[in-house]
């Protein structure tokens, strides 16, 4: 939890309390002073001195019209000074954190400058919240204008210190505009500038964040809202879920609650939350040329779950026109990955029969295993394709279970490449695992339960023929081949293969940027995959770290305990007993250099994928330039591919914006090594370009 949490309650119940006349305007004042003393400090990071300036923004519109009445002076003094820290601020973190791509749709703005802009407006409305706030104690005005005001002293913030952690800065998702909101949804959708914009998704945000465990409770308070006759509530609702689904880099509760809401919320308003969420979803569809790609991501997870629950119906029809354009843009991209996440939710038939036959081109493959020794051949074929018979010949050892020797001279009967690809080859033999890893996969491909438990039995096998980086990489490549039909498949083998140490994780970053996956580059499998493995290499030196840490407090705890000296035979027997038990400086040594390893495998790790990053956009960029330039003499599908190379780099570079996001405090901890070594003044542009952002994000 950020250290600044306590103090949004805190600053609320002071507004609250003032506005009731327990404690004095001035209070108020001194309170919010003792916040923006901040902006004075030397050496403070913006990430700091934007958590305090927010709490005082946030605040302002239940106490703007207190202060203004009584210490109007004081007031607009706050206001030139948070004003003045506006207009200075750094704002290269914008585009790191949009879900957009350009201001096309959305103004590029943070949820600091946002508010600014809506306190802004409030002010020159003389601080009138237009009724959004429900003030309750105006009824008791006479008896609280008899009531003693009270001061509070004023206190000093503590000083930043390392361990200290800020709240992250968001960007406000915005996909209503006035003007797509009808006189028929009732009320005026407020202004994106207008306080009462911010005060209703402020409460909005309390409610869903109060009551989110419980999904039918949740959606009964979003729509039994207060102030819902004064704005179009169900597009609201809709608009609030969708930018915590949306936010960046990670959504701020699991994707399957906003899934669940929403559908609690169709059932509850039946008659209008189906054509509202209908709506928000034809708008972000017809919006994805310029929402980044792991925005659409979120988008594909939530609609492919939305529609598991509806029986898979949607106007299908109205979306067929982008079908003609490039299968790889964004649209159809979209629509590809969705079929694709259905059938995980169901089977292949079903989708098959649900979507219409239009949009053949963009529905999955029937998920079956690409067996390429298959035994249909016959004897003058297989004695002309010897991998062919030795398959057969490993597929009765393993189903006899054959003892691992057995294998092994069936294997060395494999003819090796005659021309090693690379100098791993020479180490190995990448036709045996080939052989092997395919028959293996071919003999358990009836379900996830038998594929799992054949590499668990093999993996010995396994780890000794894919023993250097290179068959590694090859045997990724292997089941890749095997079940490009089933990314779901693949996603799961290459996770068995993790944590069964068949592969490590930076064979798994090795294998993505490959050129071999250079087509399937974007797929949202192949980042699963690299997101999933990063999130692995996390969770073990965690708990690796956690280890350490155990038997280290043992081992402290155990000499504490001698150094005491009790006297006493019966204490000191026990104290002998106590120390027998205490782990020894080599266990704890042991696990010291376990977690340094640890530590090393995950730099590694990001070293390799911030390296194949820069690879990739260095490659790309020599190749086709950084931009879409067009001449006269240049044909319409010369044009239409310069675009393609263009969207491209612009959404490699998102995926790398990615990984530094969601991995941020491990990549901090890489800052020096990452400018030294990789992100130097001689990067290309677009990948220098993110790397100081994401550094700028932290200044």
């Amino acid at each position: 939890m950020d250290c600044l949490s306590p103090w949004l309650p805190v600053d609320h119940v002071t507004t609250y309390l003032s506005n009731c006349g327990v404690i004095t305007a001035s209070t108020v004042v001194t309170f919010f002073d003792s916040f923006l003393d901040s902006l004075d400090e030397d050496n403070t990071s913006q990430r700091r001195k934007d958590a305090l300036v927010y709490i005082c923004l946030s605040s302002l519109p239940w106490c703007g019209r207190k202060l203004y009445n009584d210490e109007s002076a004081e007031l607009s003094r706050l206001m030139k000074t948070i004003g003045e820290y506006v207009a200075q601020r750094n704002h290269d973190h914008y585009t790191l954190l949009s879900n957009w791509r350009s201001e096309k749709e959305q103004r590029m703005e943070d949820n600091v400058e946002s508010l600014w802009g809506q306190i802004k407006n409030l002010s020159k409305n003389n601080w009138d919240d237009e009724g959004f706030i429900l003030r309750p104690y105006i009824g008791f005005e006479g008896i609280l204008a008899e009531a003693t005001r009270q001061n509070l002293p004023r206190f000093l913030l503590p000083p930043h210190e390392e361990q200290f952690v800020y709240p992250k800065p968001y960007m406000p998702f915005r996909l209503f505009q006035m003007d797509e909101v009808g006189e028929e949804d009732g009320a005026p959708l407020p202004a994106n500038d207008s306080i009462g914009r911010f005060i209703v998704e402020e409460n909005l945000t309390t409610l869903f964040f109060t009551f989110y465990r419980e999904r039918k409770e949740c959606a009964v308070r979003l729509l039994s809202y207060s102030n819902k006759s004064k704005v179009p509530i169900y597009h609201m609702i809709v608009e609030i879920m969708f930018s915590f689904a949306f936010r960046i880099p990670e959504p701020i509760v699991q994707d399957i609650c906003f899934a669940t809401i929403f559908i609690e919320l169709c059932k509850l308003q039946p008659q209008f939350m189906p054509q509202v969420l209908a709506l928000a979803t034809e708008l972000i569809f017809e919006k994805l040329d310029n929402i980044t790609r792991p925005t659409a991501d979120r988008f594909t997870n939530w609609f492919a779950h939305h529609l598991s629950n509806f029986q898979f119906r949607w106007s299908w029809d109205e979306w067929a026109d982008c079908l003609q354009q490039d299968l790889e843009s964004a649209r159809p991209a979209f629509i590809r990955e969705v079929l694709e996440k259905c059938r995980r939710l169901c089977y292949h038939q079903r989708i098959n029969e649900t979507v219409p036959q239009d949009f053949e081109p963009l529905l999955p493959n029937e998920p079956v295993i690409r067996f390429k020794y298959r035994h249909d051949e016959d004897e003058e074929e297989m004695s002309e394709n010897p991998a062919v018979a030795c398959s057969r010949k490993l597929e009765y050892a393993i189903r006899s279970k054959a003892q691992a020797d057995e294998i092994l001279d069936i294997l060395k009967d494999v003819p090796k490449p005659t021309e090693p690809e690379n100098d791993d080859d020479k180490d190995y033999n990448p036709n045996a695992l080939d052989v092997f890893l395919q028959t293996l996969m071919f003999i358990a491909s009836k379900t996830f339960s038998h594929s799992f438990a054949a590499l668990s039995k093999y993996h010995t096998m396994l780890k000794r023929l894919a023993r250097n980086e290179g068959a590694k990489v090859k045997l990724l490549q292997i089941l890749y081949d095997m079940w490009k039909d089933h990314p779901q498949m693949i996603v799961v083998l290459i996770d068995k293969c993790i944590r069964a140490q068949i592969v490590d994780p930076a064979s798994v970053a090795q294998w993505v940027f490959s050129v071999d996956m250079a087509h399937h580059f974007h797929r949202y499998f192949v980042w699963e995959i690299l997101h999933g493995t990063i999130f692995k290499m996390k969770v073990h030196v965690e708990r690796v770290a956690d280890e350490y840490e155990s038997i280290k407090s043992r081992l402290d705890q155990a000499a504490i305990k001698q150094e005491e000296g009790i006297e006493g035979d019966e204490t000191q027997g026990m104290m002998d007993s106590y120390a027998a038990f205490a782990p020894s400086e080599s266990e704890v040594e042991t696990f010291r250099e376990k977690l340094e390893n640890a530590k090393i495998e995950q730099k590694n790790l990001f070293l390799v994928i911030f390296q194949r990053f820069i690879g990739v956009i260095s490659e790309h960029v020599a190749k086709h330039g950084l931009a879409v330039e067009e001449d006269e003499m240049m044909d319409s599908q010369e044009i239409a591919v310069q675009g393609k190379n263009a969207i491209w780099l612009q959404c490699t570079c998102e995926r790398l914006k990615e990984v530094f996001l969601r991995n941020e405090s491990a990549v901090l901890g890489y800052d020096k090594q990452l400018s030294e070594l990789l992100f130097t003044p001689d990067t290309v542009a677009p990948a220098l370009n993110v790397f100081t952002q994401f550094r700028k994000l932290h200044a």
